[in-house]
């Protein structure tokens, strides 16, 4: 049986913390609550969604620390989830209409946050559900101050906090393009700048801090990090590469089989498991239905007729493989019997001329779904070809795509290595072009197997054929039934 690993199994409880003191403005707590409720309405309608991000809650930091939604299951919450993102609103705006807050309570948000979990912890340790609660907090802090002040300011909180159960501290400075480069003394860094600090008190494991810009996509990235798989556990792919005829020690001889072990980073979520048939409309291949009258025999199989609108031209140089997904289908001038000669044959001239300007130009053509009925409007990429035809894949939106990790530095292989794995390559055979005619990966022989039934002949001991006796037939149906089913069963069969 191949090797298994858990997926979602590390996944933290999550603490949102949004400071109310100045110096935010509204328009960054908008631009705050409009990031949540994207992420939190997709979250909540992506099948496994609760698995990814299993607990949460909301806590305003103002004059005193204020849980619009204490920490609970993310499942089955929806409505609760949604009157607290609104009334995240009401809060921001009555900040601005009153007094805004003058003091802060950074240190009691954060005890406020830990201790939530841990008397979810010990509810829970009393229940049968203690095997599905995270061990773990991530608290996010979404604050207007400086780095280095919200550095040093989460610093000194930490002799006063329960650290036992907490991943990480994510604090998120959002800067406000209309204020000035703020200065807190020696080593302050300008708004809107990317730079991580940690004070030494509480360590690097413990805190990181980020600067962003004040827009929604930005606030959206850190919040849709939440649905990365957080699982160590185990490796996820193991890549195998011919031996050498020299180990990586330099030894003669063929070396062990060389094997690189990697993780894998979704980097689009799969639109197939959003609910009520939303994913289906991200592909032009959807399921086909049926229409016709109500008696099933007379229905006849059905696939829209789909209306795409062409937005922008790119160069094929500018799309990302990562941003593709999907099957592939080809593009050609309509057939369709119902139009007139010189219809098609006008269309065709447009088509080819259209295939012309992309193939000379080395552009792809973005085209978005145009759907009268909904609010929905996915999109796709239409890539020229040799040949006086189009390909068509479906393209990522801002909806889909998760935030890449910041690479981590990592020194380059010394010539020893370098020369290992190249010799391990050089065994392979070189290809000028890939013909998947000529790669074949036994699809048929699967089928072929799992079609058949019980009485299969196989292969005992010493190579020796044995048949499995076929089944009786049933009593209860007639006689030739049930010789029909053991003939079938005694070939091997099984339709």
């Amino acid at each position: 049986m191949a090797e298994e690993r858990e997926v979602f199994q590390r996944q933290p409880a999550r603490a949102v913390l949004i400071d109310f003191t100045p110096p935010i403005t509204l328009d960054t707590l908008t631009n705050i609550q409009q990031s949540l409720s994207n992420t939190l309405s997709l979250l909540t309608h992506l099948s496994g969604g609760h698995v990814r991000v299993p607990y949460i809650s909301l806590i305003v930091l103002g004059n005193y620390p204020e849980a619009i939604y204490p920490l609970q299951p993310l499942k089955g919450n929806t409505t609760r989830l949604t009157s607290a993102i609104k009334e995240l609103g009401s809060l921001a705006r009555n900040m601005v209409a009153r007094q805004r807050p003058t003091r802060g309570c950074l240190l009691e948000g954060l005890q406020e946050a830990l201790a939530q979990f841990n008397r979810l912890s010990q509810t829970y340790r009393q229940g049968p559900g203690s095997a599905n609660l995270p061990s773990q907090i991530e608290i996010t802090l979404l604050t207007a101050m400086s780095p280095l002040k919200m550095s040093s300011m989460v610093g000194r909180t930490t002799d006063h906090l329960d650290l036992q159960h907490l991943k990480i501290i994510n604090g998120v400075c959002v800067s406000d393009p209309d204020r000035l480069v703020m200065s807190d003394g020696p080593g302050s860094v300008e708004e809107g700048g990317l730079d991580h600090h940690s004070p030494p008190d509480l360590g690097l494991s413990m805190l990181e801090v980020v600067s962003i810009d004040n827009d929604v996509l930005n606030l959206q990235s850190v919040f849709q990090g939440w649905l990365r798989d957080c699982s160590t556990d185990s490796e996820h792919l193991h890549l195998s590469l011919p031996p050498t005829l020299q180990g990586l020690t330099g030894s003669d001889g063929l070396s062990s089989q060389l094997s690189l072990k990697c993780d894998l980073h979704e980097r689009l979520l799969d639109p197939l498991l959003l609910g009520g048939g939303i994913g289906q409309k991200f592909a032009l291949n959807g399921p086909i239905g049926h229409r016709g009258s109500g008696n099933s025999s007379l229905s006849v199989p059905s696939l829209p007729v789909h209306k795409l609108r062409a937005t922008a031209l790119v160069s094929a140089e500018g799309v990302c493989e990562s941003v593709l997904f999907g099957l592939p289908q080809v593009l050609k001038p309509t057939a369709c019997w119902k139009l007139d000669w010189e219809d098609l044959e006008t269309n065709q001239q447009l088509f080819c001329a259209l295939c012309q300007h992309l193939r000379d130009k080395n552009q792809m053509l973005v085209a978005k779904a145009d759907i009268s009925s909904s609010l929905l409007s996915p999109h796709f990429l239409i890539l020229p070809s040799t040949s006086q035809s189009l390909l068509i894949k479906s393209l990522a939106v801002n909806e889909l795509v998760l935030p890449v990790e910041p690479p981590t530095a990592v020194e380059l292989p010394s010539s020893a290595v370098q020369q290992f794995v190249t010799n391990a390559l050089d065994q392979l055979e070189t290809y000028d072009t890939y013909n998947p005619l000529m790669s074949p990966c036994g699809l048929y022989e699967s089928l072929t197997q799992s079609k058949r039934g019980p009485g299969v002949a196989q292969r005992g001991p010493g190579g020796v054929v044995q048949r499995a006796p076929p089944n009786p037939p049933s009593r209860a149906r007639n006689s030739t039934l049930g010789t029909r089913r053991s003939y079938s069963n005694k070939k091997g069969l099984g339709f």
